[in-house]
């Protein structure tokens, strides 16, 4: 693996009190560039197929935008063992944005962060939104309505997907609104696959007014048994999905045609395990979850083929 000459970002939690920033030249942004690839790969790799089809400047830049949402996440992943986040991590990890876009580095990352932000013109609001996200998730814990969850996922979903939309190709003015929509829907859907998992982890970005209506508590989720009461709760969440991703179709029409492919299969796929939990809400308890490698596999080959899926809410294309 190659080395930079200029230090790695390290998590929050290990950064010393002091800041030391470093001057870049040219090639110590492009080697951050490179790292911010790596480092997004080995973070998500399996799941960055539908953006195998953009230019690589695109790609580049996704890579620096994804190194800022991991950036966050990892403030997260440092947190106490009760879930918690402080707000010392994470104000520290929000001042790292703010330094790069003020041109101060900490690392070669975070010069390639400000090269993709200046290129692309990417108003700030957005990704400081992300990390507000985690400041409602700090005061709330979890969501009490779904209300709540919508406002969580249009921070830590919506923002950053408004920065991607930008980034890969929009064709006319006024995307910003359907994207933030388009990519709540995407991590509630998330959100809901993996309710299992983060029942029993302790996190769980479900509202608990939902919980309480439909009888599943957190350790009915959490245990390995289907019962009644999931059955109500994913049926109440599908067919809330279902109608944020057709209001949220809105956005392809403002997408040029690469970013229109990217975003219809990141959306096909939500949809189509939306449909398999509303056919068997049962299958959030498989083994590999409600969408397996052998679904997201059959999803890519599509994609690579040209062969993707009509969805419902399909209008014609131009290219």
């Amino acid at each position: 693996m190659e080395s930079t000459s200029v230090p790695v970002a390290q998590a929050p939690s290990q950064r010393p009190p002091e800041r030391s920033y470093v001057s870049l030249s040219e090639a110590d942004i492009e080697k951050g560039h490179r790292s911010c690839k790596r480092i997004v790969k080995r973070a998500i790799g399996s799941r960055l197929w539908p953006l195998m089809n953009l230019p690589s400047d695109v790609r580049r830049g996704l890579d620096s935008l994804l190194f800022v949402v991991n950036h966050g996440l990892d403030a997260y992943r440092h947190s106490k063992p009760t879930g918690q986040i402080s707000f010392d991590t994470l104000n520290e990890a929000r001042e790292d944005l703010n330094d790069a876009w003020c041109g101060k580095y900490l690392s070669a990352e975070w010069g390639a962060v400000h090269e993709s932000l200046e290129h692309w013109d990417i108003p700030k609001q957005y990704l400081f939104d992300f990390f507000e996200g985690f400041d409602h998730l700090l005061r709330f814990r979890q969501p009490q309505t779904y209300a709540d969850v919508e406002v969580l996922a249009t921070r830590l979903g919506g923002s950053p997907f408004v920065v991607a939309v930008q980034m890969m190709g929009v064709k006319k003015a006024g995307f910003e609104v359907p994207a933030l929509e388009c990519g709540q829907a995407l991590l509630i859907t998330e959100w809901l696959l993996t309710a299992r998992q983060q029942a029993a982890a302790g996190r769980l970005y479900l509202a608990s007014e939902d919980l309480a209506e439909t009888g599943c508590d957190r350790e009915t989720l959490a245990s390995s048994a289907y019962s009644k009461p999931i059955d109500y709760l994913v049926r109440t969440y599908t067919s809330r999905l279902e109608k944020a991703f057709h209001h949220a179709s809105a956005l392809f029409d403002y997408l040029d045609y690469d970013a229109h492919r990217t975003v219809h299969a990141m959306v096909g796929a939500a949809w189509h395990a939306i449909l398999k939990l509303q056919r068997e809400p049962k299958e959030l308890f498989a083994v590999e979850g409600a969408f397996s490698k052998k679904d997201a596999f059959r999803e890519k080959m599509r994609f690579l083929l040209g062969l993707e899926d009509v969805l419902p809410f399909d209008q014609p294309h131009e290219h």
